[in-house]
């Protein structure tokens, strides 16, 4: 116990004997810190909020693979990003880092960070009509299939109803025949009818539920919340930098005076 607080008297002591060694290391750092975090550019973050478009009830797209799409250099999306942003394409590695795109309650959080909050609003605005625009595009090009497999079912179906109408006007023709060649043909087209009819239901449950698709299980994308002009930088935070700085610097120049009164100690206790 005793040999502890001399120790820690000892320590004291260095502390005090060289204090302008760890003033000068400590406010030297400060000063960096001071230099680095003044330095650093303001960073506004705005965000919004859209609803993906859907197909049967599912997002058409997942906000995973619409971010890796958009930050890919060589995309035409992210060329047109930097375009409306005036980045150089030089530089525009450097634009996949100021905006995520991630998925909450079923919806895109679209995320921009700038060095003014025009430019944050202004990059989040124009990932958020990309995104609209190219979802939109799909869904217009998956109604346009869903649309002519309509079409086509009609036409199916059609083609049905025109083939039991005929069936009906050959049975009433056979139906009142004795003969019996004549009976194995009004029975054959009644099974045709009930394989025509039976075709004709499932041709029909099909379309309804085309129908149905585009009606109820499709949806265009959509903006919820808008990008809006942030009010307060998210970093850099000067003051946290300078404090941690500091406090570094404190224990670094502590380090050092210690390491520099052990060498200074050393060849006295070699002499002896």
């Amino acid at each position: 116990m005793i040999d502890d607080e001399i120790d820690l008297f000892e320590c004291a002591l260095i502390v005090i004997k060289k204090w302008k060694y760890v003033a000068a290391i400590t406010g030297s750092i400060a000063v960096l810190a001071v230099v680095y975090a003044l330095i650093q550019p303001n960073v506004y973050q705005s965000t919004a909020i859209i609803s993906p478009a859907k197909i049967q009830k599912s997002n058409i797209e997942s906000a995973a693979f619409t971010e890796i799409l958009l930050k890919n250099p060589r995309n035409v999306y992210l060329l047109r990003i930097a375009d409306e942003l005036g980045f150089a394409h030089t530089k525009i590695n450097d634009l996949n880092d100021k905006f995520d795109v991630s998925e909450t309650a079923d919806c895109f959080l679209i995320s921009g960070r700038g060095d003014t909050p025009e430019n944050a609003q202004k990059l989040v605005l124009g990932i958020s009509s990309i995104i609209q625009e190219r979802q939109n595009n799909l869904i217009k090009d998956a109604l346009s299939i869903t649309e002519n497999e309509i079409d086509s079912l009609n036409l199916q179906l059609k083609r049905v109803y025109e083939e039991i109408v005929n069936l009906d006007k050959k049975i009433s023709l056979k139906e009142k025949t004795n003969n019996v060649a004549q009976s194995y043909v009004f029975q054959a087209l009644i099974e045709s009818k009930e394989s025509a009819l039976k075709r004709e239901t499932s041709l029909s449950e099909k379309l309804r539920q085309k129908e149905m698709e585009i009606k109820y299980f499709t949806k265009s994308a959509s903006v919820i919340a808008p990008a809006s002009l942030p009010d307060k930088k998210i970093a850099p935070y000067r003051a946290k930098i300078v404090i941690i700085a500091i406090v570094v610097g404190i224990i670094f120049s502590l380090f050092i005076i210690f390491i520099l009164e052990y060498f200074e100690k050393k060849p006295l206790i070699e002499g002896r």
